[in-house]
């Protein structure tokens, strides 16, 4: 089992819960959160679980995690930071009466893959270039590292 680290992030007002696996750097998210968040009742939330795990792509981007709560451990249903903007982008936004909720589904297809993963990075300015281009140098290593992978994961 891997080691996993997890924060609670603000994303326009809303509380999302992320985790990190530390052995493989990939990066999840609740989709309890995202579904709450937007204003889905409990059957549209239901419907996308159902989708998540049906789709063939995004399927391989979804994970559950035991995590420990005030009432114990309990299963969390997670999906990959990457394939999070391919979910969004499937949900109909004709399903959610709320005109401004609708506004919100676009704000988070847009951006909030890049606040959630954000929360991971080092929070530490660098303090000089050379340290900039250091971090950003691990970044895209720690990237290419997923994308062979998921290639790989693909090709098999």
């Amino acid at each position: 089992m891997s080691n996993l680290i997890s924060k609670q992030v603000d994303f326009n007002g809303d509380t999302l819960l992320a985790i990190k696996e530390e052995d493989t750097g990939k990066i999840y998210v609740a989709v309890k959160h995202i579904c709450d968040a937007l204003g889905l009742n409990e059957n549209q939330r239901r419907n996308q679980y159902l989708k998540t795990q049906e789709d063939i792509v995004i399927s391989r981007g979804v994970k559950k995690f035991s995590l420990p709560t005030n009432g114990g451990l309990q299963e969390t249903y997670c999906i990959e930071l990457d394939f999070l903007p391919l979910w969004l982008a499937k949900i109909n936004v004709n399903i959610i009466p709320d005109e401004q909720v609708q506004e919100k589904l676009v704000e988070y297809q847009l951006r909030a893959k890049d606040v959630l993963a954000a929360a991971f990075l080092p929070q530490n300015k660098p303090a000089t270039v050379l340290e900039a281009l250091a971090q950003t140098v691990q970044v895209l290593q720690e990237q290419d590292a997923r994308l062979k992978q998921l290639e790989n994961t693909t090709q098999a």
